[in-house]
């Protein structure tokens, strides 16, 4: 397999109660002997707001090569709910 670099897909931050989550999803190379790409999206919160460190990883999901509708879908959820998103989604 020949390896690729990661390809930005869609980065959002987004603020609700006062507490920011930075949400980021690029194209990967998986790790799997087959060679497949796919699309990891990752939710972190910040310390403080936009520019701010990255704080804890919060949330990681993926989806098929190109596909954004994960990265949505939290976005949405956090967008919502904030923090309590995470209660009913898996690390």
């Amino acid at each position: 397999m020949n390896w690729k670099p990661s390809v930005t897909l869609a980065k959002s931050y987004i603020v609700h109660n006062n507490e920011w989550f930075f949400v980021s999803t690029i194209d990967r190379d998986s790790s799997s002997p087959y060679g497949s790409r796919y699309a990891e999206t990752m939710v972190w919160n910040l310390e403080g707001d936009i520019g701010s460190s990255r704080g804890d990883l919060l949330w990681q999901g993926e989806a098929s090569q190109g596909s954004i509708s994960e990265h949505q879908r939290i976005v949405e959820a956090i967008y919502t709910k904030g923090r309590e998103a995470f209660n009913d989604e898996e690390k």
